[in-house]
C-alpha cells in the first residue's frame, strides 16, 4: 500500500509540475519585456513608470499589450502629455498600431495603470511588441520626447 501511495504521488507531482493538471490553456501563451523603469522628474514629487511590453496570442490573434504602472501622480499638474504607444510588429515590420493617452489619469491620481492593447491578427507568423512612451513634462519649456521601450521576445 505504501508504495502504490508513493507511485500515485510521484505521478501525480510529475503531473503538476508539468503544467497539464493546471498549465495555462493550450490556445494562450505570451512573451514579455523585463520590466523597465523611469523617474521623471516632475513638479511636487516625481512619477515613477514601471512597464512591460508583452505579445500574446489567445484563441489564435495575436496582441500587443502594455502593462505598467505610474505613481506619485496627481496633487499637483505632472506632465502636458504622457501617451503609450503599442506596436504589434512581424518581423520587425508594423501590423496593429495603438496609442493610449494618461495624461489625465496621472495628473489627477497618486497611482494609476497604464495598461494598453493593440488590435489584434490571426495571420500566421513570428510577432513582438515594440512601443514607446511620448511625454512633455509640465512646466519645463521644452516640449516633448520620447522614451523607447525594449520590445518584447518574439512568438509564433
Amino acid at each position: 500500500m505504501k508504495k502504490r501511495i508513493s507511485v500515485f504521488f510521484v505521478a501525480f507531482s510529475s503531473i503538476l509540475a508539468s503544467g497539464v493538471y493546471f498549465g495555462a490553456p493550450a490556445s494562450a501563451a505570451v512573451m514579455c519585456s523585463d520590466r523597465q523603469l523611469k523617474e521623471f522628474a516632475t513638479p511636487g514629487e516625481n512619477v515613477d513608470v514601471s512597464i512591460s511590453l508583452c505579445v500574446e496570442k489567445v484563441n489564435g490573434v495575436f496582441k500587443a499589450r502594455a502593462y505598467g504602472t505610474a505613481t506619485d501622480g496627481g496633487g499637483l499638474r505632472k506632465f502636458d502629455s504622457f501617451i503609450v504607444e503599442i506596436v504589434l510588429e512581424k518581423s520587425d515590420v508594423m501590423q496593429k498600431y495603438q496609442d493610449c493617452i494618461f495624461t489625465t489619469r496621472i495628473n489627477d491620481n497618486a497611482n494609476s495603470n497604464l495598461d494598453c492593447t493593440s488590435p489584434g491578427t490571426s495571420a500566421a507568423g513570428r510577432y513582438t511588441a515594440d512601443g514607446s512612451i511620448y511625454y512633455d513634462l509640465d512646466g519645463d519649456g521644452q516640449g516633448g520626447y520620447t522614451w523607447q521601450l525594449t520590445g518584447s521576445p518574439s512568438l509564433a
